[in-house]
């Protein structure tokens, strides 16, 4: 009898031990998973962060050129009319007859015409390519909101089997 009851005291101490290492180890790998959840949730914001910043750097680059290139068609523009008041101003001088200055009018009111039409295609050139701006921020933005969905999604379920298995 003395001896059953040493070993049944035994095998209470070894299923204690048992127990005891068995919900150390439990503790320890939900520890690990939260870290490594962790890690994955900062990584998934810097992720966003950062195409945040290239997106904004990509639009802020993108109406830069567009003031450039606005700049530069003005000056060209002035340019044009400034040749041709100076053309026309020769023209008249030089125009004896009624004839020469009609033909002058003529030649300013169809360079006038160009410079429109330059303008005109100025103009729907930066609005298409400010409307290409905004859809690829929003295709970026669509993207990045998947990626977090499909982190927390592979979290969740992680921490389902964690528990499962616990």
């Amino acid at each position: 009898l003395q001896k059953d009851k040493e070993e049944a005291a035994a095998a209470a101490v070894m299923q204690k031990e048992k127990e005891e290492t068995a919900v150390a180890t439990a503790a320890a790998l939900q520890k690990e998973k939260e870290a490594a959840a962790a890690a994955l949730v900062a990584s998934m914001q810097n992720q966003e962060e950062e195409a945040a910043v290239a997106a904004v750097a990509v639009l802020q680059k993108d109406k830069e050129e567009a003031a450039v290139a606005v700049v530069l068609q003005k000056e060209k523009e002035e340019a044009a009319v400034a040749a041709a008041e100076v053309l026309q101003k020769e023209k008249a001088e030089a125009a004896a007859t009624q004839k020469e200055k009609e033909e002058a009018a003529a030649a300013a009111a169809l360079h006038k015409q160009k410079e429109e039409v330059m303008v005109a295609t100025a103009v729907v050139m930066r609005k298409e390519k400010d409307e290409a701006a905004v859809v690829a921020a929003a295709a970026l933005q669509k993207e990045t909101e998947e990626t977090a969905k499909e982190g927390a999604a592979l979290m969740q379920e992680e921490q389902e089997e964690a528990a499962a298995a616990a």
